[in-house]
Formats: structure tokens, C-alpha cells, sequence
């Protein structure tokens, strides 16, 4: 049986940022190119990866990741810096494989029976 405690709210804020497509495109643009600008991020998600929002548009995803702890933003003198937090995301990790090793075989239903 699983233990209640690894069922924390940091991981629901995970899922609950990780669950929208712009924001996913977002995490896999800064774990391909960590460390970027928010015009660096709008340009390559627009030109890499066919995702055109405005500044304010991703701003706003990123505040969301950000405040789930998926990405950190540094400023730097006036210029914000957006990385990934790996720690956070190597606690998703961690999560994820507890529960599979407790997954029964797709085939199997409740019953027992395929």
C-alpha cells in the first residue's frame, strides 16, 4: 500500500501546472534551452515549436509554473532569467515511479480476468 504523506500538495500544484499543453511546451523548451529571457522564450516557442502567444500570454503560464515550483525566474539587473527547477521536477519523478511499480499490467482488470 501506498503511504498518504508522498500524496503532498506540491505535487497536485505540479500536476495542476503541468496540465496545460502551452505550459508543457514551455518546460520542454527551458529543459532543451535552460536559462532564457521571457522574448528568447516567446521566440522559440513560437518559431520551435509552433506556439505564438504574446509575452503577456506566456508570462502569465509562467506564473503558474513558477508558483508550483516547476521554474524559478532571477532577475537580472531588468531582465528576468527563467530556468527549471530540477529539483521539483525529480520529486514528480520520484512519485511517478512509486506508483508504477505498484501498477497492476494494462490487461489485467479488477477482477483478475484479461
Amino acid at each position: 500500500m501506498l503511504d498518504r504523506p508522498e500524496t503532498s500538495p506540491a505535487i497536485h500544484e505540479v500536476f495542476n501546472a503541468l496540465g496545460d499543453p502551452v505550459r508543457l511546451a514551455i518546460v520542454d523548451e527551458l529543459i532543451a534551452h535552460n536559462g532564457q529571457t521571457l522574448f528568447e522564450l516567446v521566440l522559440r516557442l513560437s518559431n520551435d515549436r509552433g506556439v505564438s502567444l504574446s509575452r503577456q500570454a506566456v508570462s502569465k503560464h509562467i506564473a503558474v509554473l513558477s508558483s508550483a515550483g516547476v521554474v524559478a525566474v532571477n532577475r537580472e539587473g531588468r531582465t528576468s532569467i527563467h530556468t527549471i527547477e530540477r529539483p521539483r521536477l525529480e520529486s514528480l519523478r520520484s512519485w511517478l515511479e512509486v506508483r508504477a511499480d505498484h501498477l497492476a499490467p494494462a490487461s489485467v482488470t479488477h477482477s483478475g480476468k484479461a
